[in-house]
């Protein structure tokens, strides 16, 4: 894949939880203490099996109610961990606060999806 390709799939899935799901911008700002890259974090660590896990099955860390949980295959989770990334990202812009530090975390996931085959 390339990385154009991933950028666009995120892109895609970004869209698919706000316009499916009505996590709009309303909603992310609601958010606070980095809940949501918080998410994003464990999908990366899921894939990555980087992670533990919590008696009821999701990761530790994981900020929000089980059945949230939803992990399917690696291009998926990087997918949705680099949505929640860009949710993030224009989030703490919104608040006018500084997003430089998910631009690595967000390249990283780019860069992961591009050596997936």
């Amino acid at each position: 894949m390339t990385e154009a390709e991933a950028k666009d799939l995120i892109a895609i899935e970004r869209k698919r939880q706000v316009d499916g799901e009505g996590y709009d911008p309303a909603h992310d700002d609601a958010h606070r203490d980095g809940e949501i890259l918080a998410a994003a974090d464990c999908y990366v660590a899921n894939v990555r099996m980087t992670c533990g896990y919590r008696a009821d099955g999701v990761p530790v860390g994981w900020p929000w109610e089980p059945g949230y949980w939803k992990p399917k295959d690696a291009v998926r989770d990087y997918v949705r961990a680099g949505a929640l990334m860009v949710a993030e990202r224009e989030r703490l812009e919104r608040a006018g606060r500084s997003a430089d530090h998910i631009e690595h975390k967000l390249a990283s996931v780019v860069s992961s999806l591009t050596e997936i085959r």
